[in-house]
Order: C-alpha cells, then structure tokens, then sequence
C-alpha cells in the first residue's frame, strides 16, 4: 500500500468522531436547510 493514495487520506475532515456529532437536539443550520430541502425533493418527497 502506497502513502500516496488519495483514497486514504487520513488529513480529510469528510468524516467526523462520533463523540463530535451534534445530538439531534439542536435546530438545524442555515445550510443543512437548503442541502435538505435539496436531498427530499431528489427523493420525490418534497415535504419530509
């Protein structure tokens, strides 16, 4: 395995500890809105 391969790339912050996740009990942010609203409506299901 190569320290070169862009697939492991353990600098990224695409992935976040689970000790880090928010606990679901916070509002949702001004951008989670839009990216949701986004993600229901490829869903066909404009109003989850």
């Amino acid at each position: 395995m190569s320290d070169n391969n862009p697939e492991i790339d353990i600098s990224s912050n695409t992935q976040k500890d689970p000790g880090d996740w928010a606990s679901g009990d916070e509002p949702m942010t001004s951008a989670q809105r839009p990216y949701l609203k986004t993600l229901s409506e490829q869903t066909h299901q404009p109003d989850a």
